[in-house]
């Protein structure tokens, strides 16, 4: 129990520290300190910082999309080009 403590209250010291501590109300992380029961306050905190995550996450896909479809349609209008040019040069 002691040791659970313990570790809780560096992770919080830590978290506080840290750059993710802005992005979240200080309330709640002074009361987590405060608190015997700061396990559920460490599951917000997790939820919170996991969300954050999900949505790095989902814009980096987002990029990786528009970038890969750019690709796709260049490559695509370059053998259209191609195939032209082929055409072009079998018809004479």
């Amino acid at each position: 129990m002691c040791t659970r403590k313990i570790f809780l209250q560096n992770f919080f010291r830590s978290f506080l520290l840290s750059k993710d501590y802005k992005l979240i109300k200080k309330p709640e992380f002074e009361e987590a300190l405060q608190k015997n029961n700061s396990r559920q306050h460490l599951k917000r905190i997790q939820k919170c910082l996991q969300q954050k995550i999900d949505i790095k996450k989902v814009k980096k896909e987002i990029k990786l999309k528009k970038k890969n479809k750019k690709i796709e349609e260049s490559t695509n209008q370059k053998n259209i080009k191609k195939k032209k040019t082929i055409q072009k040069m079998k018809t004479k």
